[in-house]
């Protein structure tokens, strides 16, 4: 009996242990001490965390005479390093976190030119009809492009200073891949309709990098209009800038679909190992509420075959307006798994098994490598009495599992300057050190509160038994 009531006591004393390890994972973590502080000015907004250097952008507009401007700051000392991009636009596109460029709408210069990237090639850029060019600026660099041609992109490297243009569905002849260095304006790379490797071959869709140098061409068969194109008409053509007098694979009936073209977000996610997913976006309304099944797909391009389809049983309220539904899909590096921010789910992409799915109140916030980070949100209490709580947490792409939970993002604001220190952008415009640390005091005191039924159990007992050896004493 005696080892009986030991063994009890230390089992209850191991699921206390037990549950202050569980803590320890789940519980908020806080950021650690300031760094620097960002004396930007209250309508001066964050426009782009661009990680090449340990630097801040944001725009400055004035309302008098509509003319914005960006400045650069250093988020380790919090100055201001420089001031670039004098824009009076009709329409400006502020860039995501962590991307390139920002789109301007017709603007005017207040100092100097930008530099002229022709995205269409020579034969075809005497056409009579001529598109108003398109404006972006180079967050990373503060140049100024003007893309000149009505070719779609750019689809950017997603290492060095390079994009693709191109344009498809138009006249046999019509349609190209062009690749060009937008730091330098040098081209790279051209494709044009059957004048490069096959005579009979024509742009079928966007194109995307593969790895350090390659580029991958989605083309289709010329087909006249008494017959209807079929899956073996397509083509993928895989060039190297190192090799480009001629492809170095081609695969045979197999297309990769497309997302939403953005100046701002991939299209494509690939892999070293040389597969592609991509989302589809499949259209419907359900229950009177604008919903759409935004599903991925994963092609291996070495074996020419669809590796993985994500099932089409969860259709997404867009009315929402979720961040995640502009993210791209993410798929590891070693091609082993997908996530679809959509839908909130990640996937094994070889056997189709469910890895993680975000919950009823959680969506995927953003990713940045090899990790992703969800938001959540929770209502406490009845009808005007409850409040709503929100965190935020960072986990593996590889399967879901959770690096750390905080109390406001740290992956979207986060950056990685030259020194490795990473840093995160907090409430109050103050750069914080990463990675976030244990509230030890929290935790302490949560582990005393779930030890109180044990010691106050104990304690009875011990109450208990003394009572039963005063009144045998007495006795």
């Amino acid at each position: 009996m005696r080892w009986l009531k030991r063994g009890a006591w230390l089992l209850a004393w191991g699921v206390w242990a037990w549950l202050g390890v569980g803590l320890y994972r789940e519980l908020p973590r806080g950021l650690g001490p300031v760094v620097s502080t960002i004396p930007k000015e209250r309508n001066e907004v964050i426009v782009s965390r661009f990680g090449e250097r340990p630097t801040l952008i944001t725009c400055l507009t004035d309302h008098a005479t509509h003319v914005s401007k960006f400045r650069r700051w250093n988020v380790l000392t919090g100055a201001l390093e420089e001031e670039f991009g004098d824009v009076k636009g009709q329409s400006l596109t502020l860039a995501r976190p962590h991307q390139r460029f920002v789109n301007v709408e017709k603007p005017s210069f207040e100092h100097g030119r930008p530099m002229k990237i022709v995205t269409t090639p020579t034969e075809l850029s005497t056409l009579q009809w001529r598109p108003e060019p398109k404006y972006l600026l180079d967050l990373e660099g503060g140049q100024w492009l003007e893309l000149i041609g009505d070719a779609s992109g750019p689809v950017l490297h997603p290492e060095k200073t390079w994009a693709l243009f191109w344009t498809a569905g138009r006249e046999f002849g019509e349609n190209f891949v062009i690749g060009v260095d937008y730091r330098t304006g040098r081209r790279l790379f051209e494709w044009r309709d059957g004048q490069t490797s096959s005579p009979g071959l024509t742009v079928g869709g966007e194109p995307f990098f593969l790895g350090d140098d390659q580029i991958a061409v989605q083309a289709t068969k010329r087909i006249d209009r008494t017959r209807v194109e079929t899956a073996a008409d397509e083509v993928i053509e895989i060039w190297s800038l190192s090799q480009s007098a001629r492809p170095i694979g081609k695969i045979q009936g197999l297309g990769v679909g497309q997302d939403r073209p953005s100046v701002t977000t991939p299209t494509f996610s690939t892999s070293r190992t040389e597969r592609v997913a991509w989302k589809r976006v499949h259209g419907g309304e359900s229950a009177g509420q604008r919903e759409k099944l935004i599903t991925c797909s994963v092609v291996d391009l070495k074996t020419g075959k669809t590796v993985f389809e994500e099932p089409q049983d969860r259709p997404v309220d867009m009315s929402k307006g979720w961040p995640a539904q502009w993210e791209s899909v993410a798929l590891t590096d070693d091609g082993r798994a997908v996530l679809n921010p959509t839908t909130g789910r990640l996937y094994e992409v070889d056997t189709g098994r469910l890895l993680w799915s975000a919950k009823e109140n959680e969506q995927v916030n953003s990713i940045r490598g090899d990790r992703f980070e969800t938001w959540e949100q929770w209502n406490v209490g009845v009808s005007s009495w409850s409040r709503r709580f929100s965190m935020w947490t960072v986990r593996k792409l590889a399967d879901g599992s959770l690096v750390h939970r905080t109390s406001e993002p740290t992956l979207t604001n986060s950056y990685m300057p030259v020194n490795g220190q990473a840093l995160v952008l907090s409430h109050g415009d103050t750069m914080r050190e990463l990675p976030p640390r244990v509230k030890w005091k929290r935790l302490v005191a949560c582990q005393v509160v779930l030890a109180l039924p044990i010691v106050l159990l104990w304690s009875g007992l011990w109450w208990r038994r003394r009572q039963r050896q005063r009144v045998m004493a007495t006795g």
